[in-house]
């Protein structure tokens, strides 16, 4: 089967390596002499340089690509990418696509898909980071930004760079079944699946815009009084301002609605506690500001995607457990 890889200067190497380890030991796990054949390109069949530095040797040029292509895997980017090279791969891709068996994109690759028409109409997912971007470049397709891995059809995306992997376990289960899959996990010490999204790697507030000293002001005080009852109508008369003025400046600074702002804040101060302290959830609770165990574990779900126990878990720092 072949699997046809792009490299491109600027490329996440492990976007590249991830899943084509796994489809590799998918093969050798499987027994199955054809396996996967893979062919590394990029636009003219030179070397490139990943994001991180590594040179990269290509097997082929874009325009020697040859034989029945099975697969397309289409890995993400930084900031280094050239755009010609970047727009050759875009153009090959809305030509050539349509006669491989299935399409895959790793962590922001789904930009190369979606400026090539191949997302229109489908449910996608890409980086959380970039999700909203995604969203509004390509308004034409459905994003799941919490999803890791997402197949509509034989169109597969993932969210995140190790997401890739993930992805290829879903290729190797579909090619060779869920035993080999499993067995693959367990050789390269993967998770078989991971249902939790990512949610949970998401920063929950926005960038931050240009702020007065007010609001600044304001920020400040909220974080030292967490464990009190707090209301818009306090933090406005921490400002000095009216209630309405107050509210009109702080959206417009932070992007949010005080009574939000309140609750993510106290959300990821509830992070912090469940990551560096052993301290019960009845106490983060209540140093964070949340009337109970219940209210913490619903407003953790809600943002984080995953409830506080198993938060702490697997993000607690070992000496705490």
């Amino acid at each position: 089967m072949l699997v046809v890889v792009f490299a491109y200067h600027g490329v996440q190497l492990l976007d590249i390596a991830g899943p084509v380890d796994v489809l590799a030991e998918g093969g050798l796990l499987a027994g199955d002499a054809r396996s996967y054949r893979f062919q590394l390109v990029s636009p003219d069949g030179a070397a490139v340089h990943a994001s991180n530095g590594m040179r990269i040797e290509v097997d082929s040029a874009l325009q020697d690509v040859f034989g029945e292509i099975d697969t397309i895997l289409v890995p993400g980017g930084s900031e280094k990418q050239i755009p010609d090279e970047v727009d050759a791969i875009v153009r090959w891709l809305s030509v050539h696509s349509h006669g491989a068996r299935r399409v895959a994109a790793i962590c922001t690759g789904s930009f190369l898909l979606g400026s090539a028409g191949l997302l229109d109409g489908k449910r996608v997912t890409t980086h959380w980071k970039k999700a909203k971007q995604f969203a509004s470049r390509f308004p034409k397709a459905a994003v799941e930004p919490d999803r890791i891995v997402l197949r509509d059809g034989q169109l597969y995306t993932s969210g995140g760079k190790t997401g890739g992997m993930d992805l290829a376990l879903g290729l190797v289960e579909e090619d060779y079944g869920k035993d080999v899959a499993l067995n693959v996990a367990r050789q390269l010490v993967l998770l078989p699946k991971r249902d939790r999204g990512q949610a949970q790697f998401r920063e929950l507030r926005p960038s931050a815009r240009r702020e007065g000293c007010i609001v600044e002001g304001v920020k400040h005080w909220l974080c030292e009084n967490l464990g009190k009852p707090l209301s818009p109508e306090q933090l406005s008369l921490e400002s000095g301002m009216s209630l309405a003025n107050f509210r009109e400046m702080f959206v417009r600074a932070t992007g949010m609605e005080p009574e939000k702002y309140i609750e993510i804040v106290r959300v990821e101060a509830a992070q912090r506690m469940l990551e560096t302290s052993n301290a019960p959830l009845r106490r983060v609770a209540e140093a964070c500001g949340f009337s109970g165990t219940s209210e913490l574990r619903r407003q953790f779900i809600n943002h984080v995607g995953v409830p506080p126990s198993l938060y702490r878990r697997e993000y607690g720092s070992p000496s705490k457990h």
